[in-house]
């Protein structure tokens, strides 16, 4: 034994019996002795623990930590995805993260879906809409153009044969309904009708937030388990 201090059986003392540990459990921490011993072995809950005779104990394997300093229990898994070791709890917890995230992803996907969706339903209404409007905007001036046609015919064939009272009238309404399609035109500059459109896709702040938040909700659960 490393030590000249013999080393007490830990049930005894809480017996108020000082009697010396004859075999050390590791999963206990504490030395046990013969008597003790014989009934750890015969206890389902500590039959299976780990334990050595007294004499090749040493006081430096106290320090090795063998419980979970979260839970409690023994350290008995190891974590290759954190390279260190844990305990049975851990491990629910760590599978209660992983269905976590797998619910949470389902539900993305979901919510995705259903957002796709109706982001091409409601582009395909506005595209619709734009389309019916440049339609009617294109008739619109189409019918200008038939006017001024008119017009120009008029003051070719009709004009020519009439009085000099009626050509003046004639031409005098001419020169009205031209400088209307002037002021048609300049105003188009203006008209929202014959700005080019341009549909963008903007990022959904509330779903982006969502997947952050389970992103760090996951990091923080494995922090502080396994």
């Amino acid at each position: 034994m490393a030590s000249s201090k013999p080393i007490p059986c830990g049930p005894c003392q809480e017996g108020k019996v000082n009697t010396k540990a004859d075999i050390w459990c590791y999963n206990c921490d504490e030395g046990l002795c013969s008597a003790c011993s014989g009934h750890h072995k015969r206890f389902k809950g500590t039959r299976d623990h780990k334990t050595i005779d007294i004499k090749s104990y040493k006081p430096s394997i106290q320090a090795i930590k063998t419980e979970c300093d979260k839970h409690g229990q023994q350290l008995n898994l190891y974590c290759p995805s954190h390279l260190m070791p844990c305990c049975d709890e851990c491990e629910r917890e760590y599978e209660c993260i992983q269905d976590f995230v797998v619910k949470n992803r389902k539900e993305i996907n979901s919510h995705l879906t259903r957002l796709e969706k109706k982001l091409c339903n409601e582009a395909e209404t506005i595209l619709n809409q734009v389309k019916s409007e440049a339609s009617d905007f294109i008739t619109e001036i189409e019918g200008k153009q038939k006017n001024l046609k008119k017009m120009q015919e008029h003051l070719h064939t009709v004009i020519p044969h009439t009085s000099k009272l009626q050509s003046f009238l004639g031409l005098h309404q001419i020169e009205q309904q031209v400088h209307q399609c002037q002021q048609y035109v300049e105003d188009l500059e203006n008209d929202d009708r014959a700005k080019e459109f341009n549909i963008k896709m903007k990022q959904n702040d509330e779903i982006a937030k969502d997947i952050e938040e389970i992103r760090i909700t996951r990091m923080f659960r494995r922090n502080n388990g396994c």
